[in-house]
């Protein structure tokens, strides 16, 4: 059996760049044919907004037919890891995905995690 990538290679690496959102840097972040793969890490407020946030994601993926790893640890520590599985690297695909979580699904953040991350805060203002 093929054994997924090692999360954060690729895209934003752990825990993306919140500015950047899950898809790290636009320009080198989706070349074809990369190897690694697009990770992002957040901790959510509670169990509900984890599930609500991986629920929302996974609509979405569904409607687009393309399907990432999702992990919740913790109750709430979520991981979104996105990669093509028949190419085991990074494709357009993912960071199209990818770019559809950060403009589609609105995540409620742990106060905590977001006063260490304030670059997320700027980008559900942004939205």
């Amino acid at each position: 059996p093929r054994r997924a990538p090692p999360p954060g290679r690729g895209g934003g690496g752990p825990g993306g760049d919140p500015e950047k959102g899950a898809t790290g840097d636009p320009a080198t972040g989706g070349v074809p044919g990369t190897v690694g793969a697009i990770s992002r890490k957040f901790t959510a407020k509670n169990f509900q907004c984890a599930m609500d946030a991986l629920n929302a994601m996974g609509a979405v993926a569904e409607r687009e037919g393309h399907h990432p790893d999702f992990h919740l640890t913790s109750y709430r520590e979520v991981e979104v890891v996105l990669y093509t599985h028949s190419l085991g690297g990074v494709s357009q695909n993912d960071v199209a995905l990818a770019r559809m979580f950060d403009e589609e699904v609105d995540v409620t953040y742990s106060p905590k995690w977001l006063r260490e991350n304030p670059k997320a805060r700027k980008n559900q203002e942004g939205k």
